[in-house]
């Protein structure tokens, strides 16, 4: 193990150990943020040369500093092992969990028990978009693109990075948490075509899997909102919260029905106003020009069926 990452994986060990003196669960999404909070200075995974977190995660398993499990929900939950090394290091960092109050305990909270969750959407567009140009205002707590909006903004704004460079990393990870069978669809799917709404939108047929991913994408735009907002110390008010108005289960099983999941998704990365040049809203049209085929094609076996049966 270098020497470089001893203080890092040290530090992560003593997040972790906060976790479970809290009794929370300590999974990757919600562990990211505490890291680099504790390690501060703007050292991120790839600046201690890993291309995801989960990376440096299984490397900190590898050097016996942490236990890493495949979690539920799609993401990695983390444990300390019995016998942790260096465990005198353990105490450099106390980041107590109660001083957290907003906006990562409300997300925390519902991304740990696996809720049905809805981020704020101003934040999920700027998060999940794959074109650049984001801002967002600190003093009015919004997430806008200039070129879509007449309304009038303060200068003091932050650029939201793209999600092109992730959104793709983050269905592979995702492949690889799968069973063989599934992951070997995934990953076909992706090398033969990586536009991620085609990605998405395939696996509709296969409902426990669109489950799973979304719930695992939404942990990563969470992740990534959290780890930005510690970056430029900002704090995004109610950044998630649950669907309202349903049954927990109710909520869970009526979001994953595919004409409420297209319909949300089209409304959640629309602009203030519709720009038919805007890209957010041409990359969306190849699922939904599939689904108008489909529906012709089913409408037009319908009409042959009830000729004959006149």
């Amino acid at each position: 193990m270098s020497t470089s990452l001893t203080q890092p994986f040290s530090i992560l060990a003593s997040c972790v150990r906060q976790f479970e003196l809290s009794g929370k669960p300590c999974i990757g999404a919600l562990l990211k943020p505490k890291f680099l909070q504790a390690i501060g200075g703007g050292v991120t995974e790839r600046t201690l040369g890993f291309s995801r977190f989960g990376e440096f995660l299984r490397a900190a398993q590898t050097a016996g500093f942490v236990r890493v499990a495949d979690h539920p929900g799609g993401d990695l939950e983390v444990s300390l092992p019995a016998s942790p090394p260096n465990v005198q290091q353990l105490s450099l960092v106390e980041i107590p969990l109660e001083q957290s109050k907003e906006p990562e305990s409300l997300a925390s909270s519902i991304t740990a028990k696996n809720l049905a969750v809805r981020v704020r959407p101003d934040l999920w567009r700027a998060f999940n978009s794959a074109t650049s140009g984001w801002l967002y205002d600190i003093n009015k707590d919004v997430a806008f693109r200039p070129a879509a909006t007449a309304l009038a903004f303060g200068t003091q704004t932050i650029p939201v990075p793209s999600a092109k460079p992730r959104l793709i990393d983050w269905m592979r990870s995702f492949a690889a948490l799968q069973p063989f069978e599934a992951q070997d669809r995934l990953n076909k799917l992706l090398d033969e075509d990586s536009n991620p709404f085609r990605f998405e939108y395939s696996l509709r047929k296969t409902p426990d899997l669109l489950r799973s991913w979304r719930r695992y994408h939404v942990q990563q735009i969470l992740s990534e909102i959290e780890a930005w907002s510690v970056a430029n110390k900002v704090r995004p008010r109610s950044l998630a919260e649950p669907f309202r108005g349903r049954s927990e289960s109710t909520a869970a099983t009526t979001i994953e029905r595919p004409s409420d999941h297209l319909e949300r998704g089209i409304q959640d990365n629309l602009d203030v106003s519709i720009d038919v040049s805007n890209p957010v809203v041409l990359d969306r049209l190849p699922p939904l020009i599939d689904q108008l085929v489909e529906s012709l094609i089913a409408l037009r076996g319908l009409i042959a069926i009830a000729k004959k049966s006149s």
